[in-house]
């Protein structure tokens, strides 16, 4: 049995500034409403900041107390990836996720922010686990992953979409931001089909879900929250309804 590339124009929509969302998430992944749990740079913020480029990284992590986490733990791992400023991130009393790559510092300057929910239940930095157990169509209410974007100050960055099955069956999706804010609807039919390693992810048992935000010199960016909805309200639908140019440009492997 082969699982097909079935990329069309129903199939992976991009809506953006005023779509809306069913009034009912059916799973939320994340609403950034726990902070993180350790201020790993000592200087009381809460910002996570990685000041040397040894391709190691800065880690900090949130238990769920006040909102809503996908398997009760976020972990976060920022890594300088230049010379010249020093990356941060960091979960705002707001209620949002942003990374900053340091506008206004040397330019040319570049950072990544890797965001993960594994279900590992405890902070780790020796790589992700694969205990979340989740069903993203949560039992056949959803249809769509969305990602709601406040802001993005450059056009041409990129949230990176990485689940898991295992280590070898996952799929990887790149979300291409326009500058401002976005909403982004992921067919999670789409999703499904969509092959990067192994036989592709089971979107029905997702067991490590991950969110990796790069992007050109002093890109910034703030998400407001990451869940899976039924079919949106309404849609303001760009292009062939691709993800940006080359949304799905992973290899399709045969499963």
């Amino acid at each position: 049995m082969f699982k097909r590339f079935l990329l069309t124009t129903a199939s992976v929509i991009v809506a953006a500034g005023m779509a809306a969302t069913a009034a009912n998430a059916a799973l939320v992944i994340d609403d950034f409403t726990d902070k993180l749990e350790n201020d790993v740079t000592g200087d009381g913020d809460g910002v996570v900041l990685d000041t040397t480029n040894n391709g190691i990284g800065k880690f900090d992590r949130s238990v769920q107390i006040l909102g809503t986490i996908i398997g009760g733990d976020r972990e976060l791992i920022v890594s300088k990836t230049a010379d010249g400023g020093s990356p941060t991130a960091e979960v705002t009393d707001a209620g949002h996720f942003t990374h900053n790559n340091g506008a206004g510092d040397t330019p040319g300057f570049t950072g990544t922010s890797l965001l993960r929910w594994d279900g590992s239940g405890v902070g780790d930095t020796d790589g992700r686990d694969y205990n979340l157990g989740a069903d993203l169509t949560a039992g056949g209410l959803s249809q769509y992953f969305h990602i709601s974007v406040i802001s993005a100050d450059l056009a041409g960055s990129v949230v990176e979409l990485r689940l898991y099955t295992n280590a070898i069956d996952f799929s990887i999706a790149s979300v291409n931001l326009p500058a401002g804010p976005s909403e982004h609807f992921l067919s999670l039919a789409a999703l499904d089909a969509l092959v990067t390693g192994g036989a592709g992810v089971t979107i029905t048992n997702v067991n490590a879900i991950e969110l990796f935000a790069q992007g050109t010199a002093n890109f910034d960016v703030a998400i407001n929250i990451i869940e899976t909805v039924p079919e949106p309200a309404s849609l303001t639908l760009l292009g062939a309804g691709l993800m940006g140019a080359g949304y799905f440009s992973r290899r399709r492997k045969m499963a």
